[in-house]
């Protein structure tokens, strides 16, 4: 006698299931960061999707609709994970712009955030204050909203 095949559980999307483990586990260990200087930063479920939200809410108010383009373009630090999840959250599309480093000519790094802003049609592009500072000198094509969080 053959066996029941297996039947997997209904689709969920990944933000379903974080919801669930916020509503579960609020204060669990969400993930562990560790900054360029090696220390360690443990951010629970609620702390880090409380985050989230007020970026979420910021690109809500700001006028951005579900599958929008948002360009960040920050240091890789929790701001930019907090940035990413809010505009999942809206359900945006994020797309992290590669940070700039010592190495990269800022002249040409902001006319490709610039070329990156036009033909993506970008609704928003979310900066740290370090980068909204530095492409308004180099008039990338729009406004950049300064880091929320």
């Amino acid at each position: 006698m053959a066996a029941d095949p297996i039947v997997p559980p209904p689709a969920q999307s990944l933000l379903d299931r974080v919801q669930r483990h916020y509503n579960d586990q609020p204060d669990a260990a969400a993930l562990i960061f560790i900054a360029p200087d090696g220390s360690e930063q443990v951010i629970s479920t609620r702390q880090f999707f409380d985050h989230a939200a007020r970026y979420a809410n910021a690109l809500r108010s700001a006028g951005v609709a579900p599958r929008q383009v948002v360009i960040l373009v920050m240091e890789h630090n929790t701001a930019l994970l907090y940035a990413f999840w809010g505009a999942l959250m809206i359900d945006a599309i994020p797309s992290i712009f590669p940070f700039l480093s010592d190495k990269l000519d800022s002249a040409l790094y902001f006319a490709r955030v610039k070329l990156l802003v036009t033909h993506s049609g970008a609704s928003a592009v979310i900066a740290s204050e370090a980068f909204a500072a530095l492409g308004a000198a180099y008039d990338y094509g729009g406004e950049y909203a300064s880091a929320v969080a």
